[in-house]
């Protein structure tokens, strides 16, 4: 819950793998979750998360589902 509003409610390990929002994403977990600052690429069914060191992440349709709601 943040400012009254419930953000997200599932079992843990789902708001741990796909939160949907970034304050769900740094409240779970321990230690808490970073947020890395990357360049997104889109391709027909790929979506590419490029770090700023060039490490480069494929990411599951699932996965990618999730980038999407914290961007």
């Amino acid at each position: 819950m943040k400012g009254g509003v419930i953000q997200q409610v599932d079992r843990p390990m789902n708001l741990y793998r796909y939160p949907r929002n970034r304050f769900i994403a740094t409240f779970i977990g321990s230690p808490a979750m970073n947020m890395l600052p990357v360049k997104v690429f889109e391709k027909p069914g790929v979506l590419v998360l490029k770090c700023e060191n060039g490490l480069k992440l494929r990411l599951s349709p699932k996965e990618a589902e999730t980038i999407s709601v914290l961007r």
